[in-house]
C-alpha cells in the first residue's frame, strides 16, 4: 500500500507480517521478473507502469481499477491479493502519463505485493504487528520495487545518482538509496569520489533536523 503522510508522498514502512525475505533473496526475484516486466520504447532500463498494470497483469487475469480520490482520500493504492484486485487513485494514475516517479513507483509496488504473494489485504486500517523488517510486506515490496525498477544491471552502467535518475525514469532519493545499499554490498563500483558523495550524502539524511 502506498499512502500520502501530511500531504507528502509515502511509501509506508511498516504493513503485515509474512514469510521472511532478505535484501539478496529479493535481488533475485527481481531478476526473475525482469522479462515480464514491460520497458518504455528506446529505454530498455525504464519500467512502462502503465503497461505493466493495464496489460501484464490484466493478462495475468488481475482486475486493475482507478478510483477517484474520495474514494482513497490518503491512500494512492492497494492490493488485495486474493482477490485479485489492484487500485490507484485517479491522480496518481494520471501520473503514470506524466513522468511522475511516484507514480510509477506505486504502480510497480502494488505489483510488488502480488508478486511475493503477500496474501493479506493490505489497504489503510489492517491490523499491523511488531515484527522484524525482513518480515514485513511494505519494505518487502519497496525492496523489490527498487530492484525492479533499478536493475543491478541498469545500476552497474551508470556513473552518477542523475545518470540513474535518467536511465530509469525514477526520483533522486530513490536512486541514491538504491546505489548506497548496492555499494554498500559490494554488488556495484563507482569512481572513489562518486562513492564518497553518495554515503555523504546517506550519512546527512541520517542525522536528525534541526528546528
Amino acid at each position: 500500500m502506498t499512502t500520502f503522510e501530511n500531504g507528502k508522498h509515502d511509501l509506508k514502512i511498516r504493513g503485515h507480517r509474512v514469510a521472511p525475505q532478505g535484501f539478496m533473496s529479493l535481488e533475485g526475484v527481481a531478476i526473475e521478473l525482469a522479462p515480464g516486466i514491460p520497458t518504455v520504447k528506446g529505454m530498455p532500463f525504464k519500467v512502462d507502469a502503465w503497461r505493466l498494470l493495464e496489460i501484464a497483469m490484466t493478462r495475468a487475469g488481475y482486475d486493475f481499477r482507478v478510483l477517484d480520490i474520495h474514494e482513497m482520500v490518503d491512500c494512492a493504492g492497494y492490493t488485495v491479493p486474493d482477490d485479485k484486485l489492484i487500485a490507484l487513485r485517479q491522480d496518481v494514475y494520471d501520473g503514470l502519463f506524466t513522468g511522475s516517479c511516484f507514480s510509477a513507483s506505486t504502480a510497480v509496488h502494488e505489483v510488488a505485493h502480488i508478486a511475493l504473494r503477500h496474501h493479506v489485504t493490505l489497504h489503510r486500517g489492517a491490523q499491523l504487528g511488531n515484527h522484524p523488517v525482513y518480515e514485513d510486506a511494505e519494505w518487502q515490496a519497496n525492496s523489490l520495487t527498487s530492484a525492479v525498477m533499478m536493475s543491478r544491471q541498469a545500476c552497474s552502467r551508470v556513473g552518477t545518482v542523475q545518470a540513474l535518475m535518467e536511465l530509469c525514469g525514477v526520483s533522486y532519493s530513490a536512486a541514491l538509496v538504491r546505489l548506497y545499499k548496492l555499494l554498500d554490498r559490494g554488488l556495484i563500483s563507482m569512481s572513489p569520489s562518486v562513492e564518497e558523495e553518495i554515503r555523504s550524502a546517506i550519512e546527512k539524511r541520517k542525522k536528525p533536523q534541526r528546528g
